[in-house]
């Protein structure tokens, strides 16, 4: 298998899984500080949440993440 067509299909496993195994408000914590560049300060402004729940979505979903696609 050709090395970019591994991944993209890593890749395609990674977001079918944060699409399916994750949270609708951890998703969208995701997207606003990883596609849209947001500061965690921003993120918990926009949504009226504290910076504390923001960074317990993203240690969570990276922790999900960590244990799905690199297990130890």
């Amino acid at each position: 298998m050709h090395p970019d067509r591994h991944k993209e299909e890593r890749l395609n496993e990674i977001l079918h899984f944060v699409e399916t195994e994750l949270t609708p408000q951890t998703q969208r914590i995701l997207r606003m500080c990883y596609d849209e560049k947001k500061s965690y300060k921003q993120v918990a402004e926009e949504l009226n949440i504290s910076i504390q729940v923001v960074n317990k979505h993203i240690s969570q979903a990276l922790r999900k993440l960590r244990e799905k696609f690199n297990p130890q």
